[in-house]
């Protein structure tokens, strides 16, 4: 099977964010490629694919361009794209297998009112508020979170990828969320909604879905409410506490 995993890094930061991203990778499956989208030199020999991109230098509105050009550039026919700044705490080559019936899988994106209400021009970071979407998009039909993208290598995909960096530099809008679900109302491409633990955003849900796992079993961290946490020690502090709730957890039921 030729799959693997991409990530775009532009800057060192994001760029040590993604190399922990592939270790976390590579220690469950060693035998899983790992591909880089790049304009810095890189030699870590944890991937398998380095290739070279130029850095746009864009606004603030068009931050994650690189991004989404990355995209387009996979070596694989099926390919994870993760954000740098994600985790993934098991293997997950299970994941690939949906592609032998969609072209396309994503999460629901974290904070999908605040989103909701950032594209309809309710909310903005600053004093520029605008509509950026057509109201005839339902709220129900929500908004999929971008650092998570798992996707086929086909002129179907090629042809989707391609239009949704044209409506991104098109809205001139930081949120590429607000171009990716325009775009998947009005398409025919066959996507896929993966469950929450492939794309979660907070410690807590780690902790919760630990502790429940008839729930969930968490899969893909996807750090965005702890950038400036180290976060092997942060998952590391989790597990223990985990393990003293259980204590707790049998001492309790043995009292009653």
């Amino acid at each position: 099977m030729d799959a693997g995993f991409l990530f775009c890094a532009t800057n060192d930061s994001y760029l040590q964010q993604a190399r922990l991203s592939a270790e976390s990778i590579k220690l469950r499956n060693t035998k899983i490629k790992c591909a880089l989208c790049t304009s810095i030199s890189e030699k870590n020999k944890i991937w398998d694919d380095i290739i070279i991109i130029e850095k746009s230098n864009a606004g603030k509105d068009q931050f994650v361009i690189d991004k989404l050009k990355s995209l387009m550039l996979t070596p694989y026919n099926r390919t994870l794209f993760l954000d740098a700044d994600t985790y993934v705490l098991d293997d997950v080559i299970e994941l690939f297998a949906i592609l032998d019936h969609f072209d396309l899988a994503l999460c629901h994106g974290h904070e999908r009112v605040y989103r909701y209400n950032l594209q309809m021009g309710v909310e903005s970071f600053d004093s520029s508020y605008r509509k950026v979407i057509s109201e005839k998009i339902p709220y129900a039909f929500s908004v999929l979170q971008s650092g998570v993208i798992l996707y086929n290598k086909n002129k179907k995909t090629e042809h989707w990828l391609s239009k949704l960096l044209n409506i991104y530099q098109e809205k001139n809008f930081f949120d590429d969320q607000v171009s990716m679900r325009e775009l998947l109302w009005e398409s025919d491409v066959k996507f896929y909604i993966l469950p929450p633990e492939y794309n979660f955003n907070s410690i807590r849900d780690y902790m919760y879905w630990k502790l429940n796992p008839r729930i969930a079993n968490p899969k893909i961290f996807h750090y965005t409410k702890h950038k400036n946490q180290d976060i092997k020690k942060l998952i590391f502090a989790a597990d223990r506490k985990i393990r003293w709730l259980r204590v707790l957890k049998k001492i309790i039921n043995k009292i009653r």
